[in-house]
């Protein structure tokens, strides 16, 4: 597996701090809709390490910024 092939990378990894320690980033995967949690009325998506990976990892989609016009001036 590629280094980068991380689910901090990947397009569906959500930030959500640190877990334990400052060099521990966490987060959560929306590669699929949130699982019930058992015995409770909620639900929640799985929790990973930025650094954890999987089989279906895809690459994030950069977001394209329109061109700014230059000043006027």
């Amino acid at each position: 597996m590629p280094s980068d092939e991380q689910c901090s990378d990947c397009r569906f990894f959500t930030p959500m701090g640190d877990r334990y320690a400052p060099e521990e980033p966490w987060g959560e995967c929306r590669k699929y809709a949130p699982k019930l949690l058992a015995g409770s009325s909620g639900s929640s998506w799985p929790s990973v390490d930025a650094d954890d990976w999987c089989g279906e990892y895809e690459a994030e989609i950069p977001i394209l910024k329109a061109p700014q016009d230059p000043p006027c001036g």
